[in-house]
């Protein structure tokens, strides 16, 4: 089981509006996800009651200037959040933490199916620190941030720097249906991601002025509304 974690960050010279937007973003309560990480006890049932196969291939890699991993998801709860209560919601988002490494990772994403459907590949995306109070803008965008530590075990950990920046966006490869059940539709979602990224302590103290850019891939599953 994961640990979900909040992460207000206190990075020294940013501004309140900045960490209030980090905030409102990475704030996550009463979710029960599982880690990317590998079960022993085999795969996971499907929504629908049989084996997960849809989860096949589902991992997030990271590489910064201290270390890098691949890390697999196939065995990782996609039930997303919802960023404003029903029927006024338009911004799904999905948080999580590696057990192993320590990475935790948020992806946000547009509520209705037709809409992730008609994302445009090859499209670059900015990272929004308030993806839920940028629900417009959300509306055919997709955004992807994460926090990993400086090296494995090490409590100095690579935080997104708020402001938005050139160095900071996903690039979306592809959107692919897989499967729909009663209430969602299932899509996988393939891209790569760069951060530009602050180091801060165990305190969420900003410790160095070097900021630093982290890399990587993904492929998710992500969960819409279906259409009526």
């Amino acid at each position: 089981m994961v640990t979900l974690n909040t992460y207000p960050m206190k990075v020294n010279d940013w501004t309140a509006a900045a960490m209030n937007m980090v905030k409102a973003l990475l704030l996550v309560a009463g979710l029960f996800l599982y880690g990317c990480e590998k079960k022993t006890n085999g795969p996971d049932d499907g929504p629908d009651g049989g084996p997960s196969g849809a989860a096949k291939g589902l991992f997030i890699s990271f590489k910064t200037p201290g270390w890098s991993e691949k890390i697999d998801c196939s065995h990782l709860s996609f039930q997303p959040n919802s960023c404003s209560p029903p029927p006024n919601n338009s911004v799904y988002y999905v948080t999580a933490t590696s057990a192993s490494t320590k990475m935790s990772f948020q992806i946000s994403y547009p509520v209705d199916s037709s809409a992730v459907a008609e994302l445009v590949a090859d499209q670059r995306f900015p990272l929004r620190f308030n993806a839920c109070d940028d629900s417009e803008a959300m509306q055919d965008a997709i955004s992807f941030m994460v926090v990993v530590p400086q090296s494995k075990g090490a409590t100095n950990r690579w935080m997104p720097v708020p402001e938005t920046n050139e160095e900071s966006y996903a690039t979306l490869k592809s959107v692919t249906y897989v499967k729909s059940d009663k209430y969602y539709a299932y899509y996988r979602i393939t891209g790569s991601y760069t951060q530009l990224s602050a180091l801060a302590d165990a305190n969420r103290d900003r410790i160095s002025d070097d900021d630093k850019v982290i890399s990587g891939d993904f492929q998710l599953m992500v969960l819409t509304d279906r259409a009526p």
